[in-house]
């Protein structure tokens, strides 16, 4: 045990030496003062109830912006609503009816060509102009009802909002709306620098004649791959951590409301640093180059998972891509063969703006992708010949 948490401490080692990572704690460091110092409570002084009298805003402003932070998270809780009540099954139902409708369209227009080809009788010309006719209006009306309908379910999703937030002060609303936008930031600083500053841990603890010294202690390969694994992990941790924990206790003196919640996004933050950084592991290890570990997790990061993000959300959805069904279709599948970083870092917000909801299966690829990052990772550092 005292090797493993040797090889740990000395991941700390490493980094100290690395600016890469000294220059991400600075940039953490940064969004956090920035949120916690430059954030103000705002008192309306309107006569209001205690629910509506404050808010927060940015020191610089006097009164807030026409959207408020406590209507963004009223938004964003009624987007949450809509998709628990069945809105993007429902709008994706619809639009199959829509492509549905203008695949008959395309091939009455085919018939049409093809009569005119012949030079078919009139009544058949007619015959066919009429029946495009009528599909034209039946299309036209589907349009109307798909608006109706999302415009409805959006009202009624609202309401529902309204309903169950009548206690919630908006100061609290803001809190929340606060912290899931700094969870957003802290998420991709964190993701960014985190793929520069780990990129080189397996390829430089390969590397000629370093692992020697490792290996000569009393101490396994699995304790090795393990232990500069975990230690890289230590680091991330200990640096959200604390800038969760001032974050915390900064917006709870100011507000006096002490939002328990905002540490529940941690947790989904970590498998999103842990996956991503399995991946540039695995890269190290397979290639034993820093530059190809760093360039494969931006890619992964911001290439690769951008795809994802559009493909899992808009091709099933979006009129855009009716045409192609091969891409719907693909969609379908990427969902459950890739992970998404994005859909696990709009969890972690969501979990912050204490939004019932929980998808579990994000959480279940990532767990699948680690696992196999890991497993195919140290069975390639035990046949490695140093």
């Amino acid at each position: 045990m005292q090797a493993f948490l040797a090889i740990v401490a000395d991941t700390w080692r490493q980094s100290k030496q690395q600016w890469v990572f000294l220059i991400l704690l600075v940039m953490l460091g940064a969004v956090t003062v920035t949120f916690a110092a430059l954030t103000k409570v705002h008192d309306y002084g309107d006569g209001s109830d205690s629910r509506h009298s404050q808010t927060l805003l940015w020191l610089w402003q006097d009164a807030p912006e026409e959207f408020t932070r406590e209507d963004h998270w009223e938004g964003v809780y009624s987007m949450v609503i809509a998709k628990q009540q069945g809105r993007e099954e429902i709008l994706r139902q619809k639009r199959k009816e829509q492509q549905k409708l203008k695949e008959e369209m395309i091939s009455l227009s085919d018939e049409y060509s093809a009569a005119k080809k012949r030079n078919a009788p009139e009544a058949e010309i007619d015959a066919i102009n009429e029946r495009a006719s009528a599909l034209q209006k039946r299309e036209a009306a589907l349009v109307e009802e798909t608006d109706r309908v999302n415009s409805q379910m959006l009202k009624e999703a609202r309401a529902e909002v309204k309903r169950r937030s009548a206690d919630i002060s908006d100061l609290q609303k803001a809190l929340e709306v606060t912290l899931a936008q700094v969870t957003t930031f802290l998420t991709i600083l964190t993701m960014l620098g985190f793929v520069a500053a780990a990129s080189g841990y397996f390829p430089g603890l390969i590397a000629q004649g370093s692992v020697d010294s490792v290996l000569a202690r009393p101490v396994n390969r699995l304790q090795v791959f393990f232990g500069k694994y975990v230690g890289g992990l230590a680091l991330i941790s200990a640096a959200l951590f604390a800038c969760w924990l001032v974050l915390f206790i900064t917006f709870g003196i100011k507000t006096g409301l002490w939002h328990w919640h905002f540490f529940s996004a941690l947790p989904m933050t970590l498998l999103a640093a842990a996956l991503l950084y399995a991946i540039v592991a695995w890269v190290g290890l397979m290639t034993r180059s820093t530059a190809l570990s760093l360039v494969t997790g931006y890619f992964f990061y911001l290439v690769v998972d951008t795809a994802v993000h559009v493909m899992v959300t808009q091709a099933p959805n979006d009129p855009l891509f009716a045409d192609w069904k091969w891409l719907v279709t693909m969609a379908e599948w990427v969902r459950y063969l890739f992970p998404n970083f994005r859909l696990m870092r709009e969890s972690a917000e969501a979990s912050v703006v204490n939004v019932p909801v929980f998808e579990a299966q994000p959480l279940i690829v990532a767990a699948a992708w680690l696992v196999i990052l890991l497993v195919t990772a140290f069975r390639r550092f035990q046949r490695t010949d140093f």
